[in-house]
């Protein structure tokens, strides 16, 4: 009786198993959490005869069924987790680790001079950028170029990477050398940040993320209104710092790379800085960003718009973001640019070391265009 009871419980849950998959599929019960990093979503097929008999409908389901089946992101998770703990390798194969630091090939390979622009393209853009800054500045306004800090040169030598001192051409060599020549403004975050991390224990970067951490963009785009500030007639509120407490607890994007490698656990953590900040009384400055995912936290999470009026961000300059307006248009070419540097005060244009091959995104050949036409120099 006894043998009989402990296979009829073991057939019931041998048949409760799938059930209980379907409903976590269907029903969402008990949740589980998204896959991260760059995967293409299958959409649920719709049904009609013409796809039915084209056998469309069921090809599409079998795809859809097979990355939303029930559990499907732990069973993931957990073959990474075996991977990485028993064989020291990640589900992405584009990251990196050393010791606890990660990071990705194209930084390492950028750092080293790969991915490179052509000198005649960096000089085409640095003459647009140029006919920006001198627009601007007879508008009694501003056009700054930032280059954003790379946590391949801030982690140089733990990656086991050569000095830049010793490297040859690069895109970020170039792009400084031509912007000095052609006398645009520009802040160099990578120099800054270098400088930073001798005379500061407080990390710029984490160990987990690809971007630059919360302290580490509060400190730069503060920076930037302090620059503004000092260089031009503004007269914009700036950052103060109330206290600072450390901690495990990040952002989500310093542990965006770690994100990606879908792990059941989380890697070791070092406690990194947060800051309580309030801001001085000023007039923020009407800013235009035209950047890469740099700028994406600042953007979000309302610190822009502490220091500058409700901040217009191009994402690359094919996605338009404003602070105020979630409703705003997407495509940047919606609006009149002519018309928008009317309202603008200054325009920042910001990219990281693996971005600057295509920087800045057309915007300056834009401008020329929409904005000069006839009366280009």
């Amino acid at each position: 009786m006894k043998k009989f009871n402990s296979i009829a419980i073991l057939k019931a849950g041998l048949l409760l198993v799938p059930a209980y998959l379907l409903l976590q599929q269907f029903m969402g019960i008990h949740k589980v959490e998204k896959l991260k990093g760059a995967i293409k979503e299958e959409s649920a097929p719709v049904f009609t005869i013409e796809n039915w008999f084209s056998e469309e409908f069921q090809n599409q389901f079998e795809k859809y069924n097979n990355q939303n089946f029930g559990f499907r992101s732990t069973a993931v998770r957990l073959a990474n987790q075996f991977k990485y703990s028993f064989f020291g390798e990640f589900a992405n194969a584009e990251v990196r680790q050393y010791g606890n630091n990660l990071i990705t090939t194209e930084y390492l390979d950028s750092y080293l001079g790969g991915n490179r622009t052509t000198i005649s393209q960096i000089k085409e853009r640095c003459g647009q950028l140029k006919n920006l800054a001198d627009y601007m500045e007879k508008q009694g306004k501003a056009s700054l170029v930032i280059i954003a800090p790379d946590k391949t040169s801030y982690y140089q030598s733990d990656y086991n990477l050569p000095p830049e001192s010793e490297l040859d051409s690069t895109n970020y060599k170039n792009w400084l050398y031509y912007l000095t020549k052609y006398e645009i403004p520009f802040l160099d975050f990578r120099k800054a940040f270098l400088s930073a991390k001798q005379s500061s224990s407080v990390p710029l970067f984490s160990n987990q993320g690809i971007h630059w951490n919360t302290y580490g963009a509060q400190f730069a785009l503060d920076s930037v209104a302090a620059y503004l500030n000092s260089n031009y007639s503004f007269k914009g509120p700036r950052m103060q710092v109330d206290s600072l407490v450390y901690s495990k607890n990040y952002d989500e994007v310093e542990y965006d790379i770690e994100s990606s490698l879908n792990l059941m656990f989380r890697l070791p953590r070092q406690k990194l800085a947060y800051q309580a900040n309030t801001f001085t009384v000023g007039k923020r400055p009407k800013l235009l960003m035209i950047s890469d995912s740099f700028f994406f936290q600042l953007y979000t999470s309302g610190f822009a718009n502490k220091l500058f009026d409700d901040p217009l961000f191009y994402y690359y300059h094919i996605r338009a973001l404003k602070y105020s307006e979630i409703d705003y248009a997407e495509d940047p070419n919606a609006n009149s640019l002519k018309e928008i540097l009317k309202e603008t005060d200054v325009v920042c244009l910001m990219a990281v070391d693996i971005n600057l091959k295509d920087f800045p995104w057309a915007f300056g050949k834009r401008f020329e265009v929409e904005v000069l036409g006839d009366s280009l120099p």
